[in-house]
């Protein structure tokens, strides 16, 4: 785990309901979950399989329909424009984009790639949580 994601889990899932969505195979991504020991913050975890012709926008649906909160009351954090942002934004979520990783230049192609947030570690993710909340 990056700097503070283990503090940053802890915190959110005292505070928020947490979900975990995912892109790649299955086996792979549970994997990852598993051997990170993050599992038990999340209320929910989904994984898009790309075999499958899955994609995350399915996902964020569901999410959003199994919330009953208003969509921009979700926030999708998360470190690729065209998936973690694009595919949130379409359903009216509120995003944050988190620079790090393989896609950190990834660039805006459309509107929808462009976050309302943009944080670079997990600091600043503390930071940001805490002014949206006494929004």
């Amino acid at each position: 785990l990056m700097p503070g994601a283990l503090e940053n889990l802890q915190l959110f899932s005292q505070k928020f309901r947490l979900c975990l969505l995912t892109q790649g195979r299955t086996e792979a991504q549970k994997q990852k979950v598993e051997s990170l020991g993050i599992a038990h913050f999340f209320s929910a975890m989904y994984f898009a399989d790309p075999r499958k012709n899955e994609s995350k926008g399915s996902f964020f649906q569901q999410i959003w329909q199994n919330s009953n909160l208003p969509a921009e009351k979700i926030i999708s954090i998360g470190n690729r424009r065209s998936t973690d942002i694009r595919e949130a934004k379409k359903w009216g979520m509120t995003t944050c984009l988190f620079h790090y990783g393989e896609h950190d230049n990834e660039t805006i192609q459309v509107p929808e790639d462009a976050p309302d947030f943009t944080v670079k570690n997990h600091s600043e993710l503390s930071i940001l949580c805490r002014q949206i909340c006494q929004t």
